[in-house]
């Protein structure tokens, strides 16, 4: 049985969706079924972390392993429950492995550039373009997997000390700047045609507190709702997201970007080109 998100339907952000309200995005092979990857390898995760605007990764490397750590677990666990079969791989695996060290870094940067594009517009992944590169056949191959998924994680908080939000604005979107959450993104790249073949997204309204503190329940609900786009291993897959989402539990500290505006403006950092005058000095270079 596939997991229901418990986040809200009201408000959720749609920087990887169209019109439609999609969450998520297949290319065409993915969906019917003839280029979908059934058994699938997690690689680590890469988390950042952006505190009023600022990318503060580097003074925050603890917290960020433990939501990278957390993100992988969820992904691999909502994978398992929509049968697929799945191989996670861990930091320890790659400590013990030089050459599969290297192949899961090429992977992993090459989705970042990609990753930089899609969350700005998911067409390139609906129409095939996002290509995931030689080095993922490479990695499949030497995993013995089908194909491989790669996470971001992205927790935003506003530096006001507990993370808290402010007020919702008129409307009920949360104002500008006011939002916190953990966002994970995962894409699905093919070990066959080297191209990223589906990527979905999920948020959950967390505090800097619950982000720090709490990280297995942010990313486990942020997993959920990613992957209530993604169709069962033998499900074809919808073309377009029409799943009823229940409101999320009303306790929450944080909140979520209302729209899609509010979300790039707080992606900013992540999102600007090396060298374009953008605060990313202090993200890693991985």
């Amino acid at each position: 049985m596939r997991r229901v998100s418990r986040a809200a339907a009201v408000g959720v952000l749609l920087v990887v969706g169209a019109a439609d309200g999609a969450r998520g995005a297949m290319t065409d092979g993915f969906r019917t079924m003839k280029s979908r990857p059934m058994i699938v390898a997690v690689l680590p995760a890469r988390a950042e972390f952006i505190r009023a605007r600022a990318v503060v990764t580097e003074d925050m490397r603890g917290e960020c392993a433990a939501l990278e750590r957390e993100a992988a677990v969820a992904v691999r666990t909502n994978l398992e429950m929509l049968g697929y079969q799945v191989r996670l791989l861990t930091t320890q695996d790659l400590e013990k492995d030089g050459s599969l060290r290297e192949l899961v870094g090429a992977v992993n940067g090459r989705f970042g550039t990609e990753w930089k594009s899609i969350v700005r517009g998911t067409d390139t992944v609906k129409q095939g373009r996002a290509a995931a590169g030689d080095d993922a056949a490479r990695l499949a191959a030497h995993l013995g997997v089908q194909g491989l998924a790669v996470a971001r994680v992205v927790a935003v908080t506003q530096g006001d000390g507990d993370g808290k939000a402010s007020p919702l604005a008129p409307g009920g979107a949360a104002a500008a700047g006011t939002a916190s959450y953990g966002r994970l993104d995962v894409g699905i790249l093919s070990g066959k045609a080297g191209r990223i073949e589906a990527f979905f997204t999920g948020m959950e309204g967390a505090s800097l507190g619950q982000l720090t503190g709490r990280p297995a329940k942010v990313m486990g609900r942020a997993a959920e709702e990613a992957f209530s786009a993604c169709p069962a291993s033998t499900e074809p897959g919808r073309a377009r997201q029409d799943i009823p989402l229940p409101v999320s539990d009303p306790g929450g500290k944080g909140r979520r970007p209302g729209t899609r505006e509010a979300a790039l403006r707080d992606l900013a950092a992540l999102l600007a080109p090396v060298g374009s005058g953008g605060r990313t000095t202090a993200t890693r270079s991985r």
